[in-house]
């Protein structure tokens, strides 16, 4: 019974974290920090994320230019 409920209540929570801008703006100061202390590839993993969790519809540039920047760092 919970391995047929767990899954759901995962997708659940995060589909939730994506309602908000705040979990989104939170990755990507993770990956900032990540980045200043030249750890390309956790911060990427983290512009990533903070792309996946950005609301539908709402404009954050911030991860997506911050990956841009991360790539071109190679």
């Amino acid at each position: 019974m919970m391995r047929s409920i767990l899954p759901n209540m995962l997708n659940n929570f995060a589909d939730k974290l994506s309602w908000n801008i705040r979990y989104a703006n939170f990755l990507n100061n993770i990956g900032v920090i990540f980045l200043e202390l030249d750890e390309r590839k956790m911060a990427k993993q983290y512009f990533i994320e903070a792309i996946i969790f950005t609301p539908e519809g709402v404009e954050f540039p911030n991860p997506i230019n911050n990956l841009i920047t991360t790539l071109k760092l190679k």
